[in-house]
């Protein structure tokens, strides 16, 4: 199976711009949705919060280094296919989540956001401090596999 990034070092066009509206949204105020409850009870509950500092981007690697609010550094990962997945129909769910009309891209930097905080707090990082971005959620890396990937490229 592709690994989706076989071509010579170009990420995808649409994935490569997501990534850089993600990163231009970190470091500053954002609001942010975020679900709550389940089936008829869920609703969507909105607040503005710091985003953690970014200190690393490599685009074509699909990197992101960033400096958390404890001062630890974590290195977060993207494949261009998850990017692209997370694209298609983020507007209209974004647009329900957040009441007002967003692009597939602006809806799905702010996913990531989402995705990136909520996975900060659930998940216990590996020391390695990488992180790689699946299925709407960040997960930590054990050390070889992040030793592996500071290896690739």
């Amino acid at each position: 199976m592709p690994h989706g990034r076989e071509h010579a070092g170009r990420m995808d066009p649409r994935a490569a711009s997501l990534l850089r509206r993600f990163v231009d949204k970190l470091g500053g105020e954002v609001q942010v949705a975020v679900r709550r409850g389940s089936g008829r009870s869920e609703y969507w509950e909105s607040f503005t919060e710091v985003q953690e500092t970014v200190t690393g981007f490599d685009l074509e690697r699909g990197v992101v280094e960033l400096e958390l609010r404890d001062g630890q550094a974590a290195r977060l990962h993207f494949d261009e296919t998850q990017l692209v997945h997370l694209l298609e129909g983020a507007g209209a769910d974004g647009t329900e989540a957040w009441g007002e009309p967003l692009t597939d891209e602006e809806a799905a930097a702010r996913f990531l956001i989402v995705h990136l905080e909520e996975s900060l707090s659930a998940d216990p990082s590996h020391e390695s401090g990488w992180w790689t971005y699946k299925g709407a959620r960040f997960l930590p890396e054990p050390p070889w596999e992040a030793h592996q990937r500071r290896h690739e490229g």
